[in-house]
């Protein structure tokens, strides 16, 4: 009788600890689901800013964290919003982004941090010249800072025949 107690007690057990494996990765998928989704929102804020030209900049740079870098090939890293902003005024009053996408592949949500992949296109003009398309891909680093997701790092890896014209 109490061999069978114990195997009852015992299947309970099992049972509680198998809902409870379940039901985590559950809730888990379900938090990195919203994460997710806050995170491609704020990309798409980013990627309408870069639509936007000048008056585009202080969305571009607010994008950043205080210790937020924009990596890009052949220049020195740009750290922190400030040096974002500075870097892209005199870009956005010379360049008219046409049309502007940043595409994920994948995003990864751990704890505070969250790690963005894909590719990015731009059809862009200099003033008075023809619109250039430039592609290539992205990494994003973001960092949850008061509830909201912020940029720590941003590189972009333009594809060899990008900026030809189109």
């Amino acid at each position: 009788m109490e061999r069978v107690e114990n195997m009852k007690i015992g299947m309970a057990v099992t049972a509680m600890l198998l809902a409870l494996t379940v039901a985590a990765p559950a809730r888990a998928r379900s938090a990195g689901s919203q994460d997710e989704k806050a995170i491609a929102e704020a990309m798409s804020r980013y990627t309408a800013a870069l639509e936007a030209g000048p008056s585009g900049v202080a969305t571009l740079a607010g994008s950043f964290a205080p210790d937020g870098e924009l990596l890009e090939p052949g220049m020195e890293s740009l750290r922190g919003p400030e040096a974002v902003r500075k870097f892209l005024e005199p870009l956005a009053a010379a360049v008219t982004v046409r049309d502007a996408a940043m595409t994920s592949e994948t995003i990864e949500v751990h704890g505070d941090t969250a790690y963005q992949w894909g590719h990015y296109s731009q059809k862009a003009e200099m003033k008075g010249q023809p619109a250039a398309l430039y592609q290539g891909r992205f990494v994003t680093e973001w960092v949850r800072l008061k509830g909201a997701w912020k940029i720590r790092r941003l590189l972009v890896q333009p594809t060899p025949q990008s900026g030809g014209a189109s």
